[in-house]
């Protein structure tokens, strides 16, 4: 039986159309506004559900049809890393937009370059 990617390539789309938003409301100077405070709140939320659902559902389900090949094993190992990386950041660089204006533009450059299609 094969495994649909389709949600998490739907999901990564709306993820990168989210952070051009976000940083478009950044450049506009809007980071502060409710607005764009709640848009940023729900894309952490949706990023954090949408890598609990990979990493207890997808991931393992992949690593068991990958096993013996080393560079698709490789690649898996990598976005977990990824995960991983996104997580630490929550603590403090993702509670943005109470921070600095342009750390939310960072971060969200920072996400788009780590996620893969």
């Amino acid at each position: 039986m094969s495994i649909d990617f389709t949600a998490m390539y739907a999901s990564h789309d709306a993820f990168r159309r989210d952070l051009e938003r976000l940083a478009s409301a950044v450049s506009q100077r809007r980071a502060f506004t409710l607005p764009v405070r709640a848009g940023w709140d729900n894309f952490k939320h949706q990023l954090h559900v949408h890598h609990t659902a990979e990493d207890s559902d997808l991931w393992p389900r992949v690593r068991e049809r990958v096993a013996g090949r080393g560079r698709d094993l490789a690649l898996l190992d990598d976005m977990e890393a990824e995960h991983v990386l996104i997580r630490c950041w929550t603590p403090s660089t993702l509670l943005l937009p109470s921070g600095p204006p342009n750390c939310l533009t960072l971060c969200g450059r920072c996400l788009r370059r780590l996620m893969i299609t």
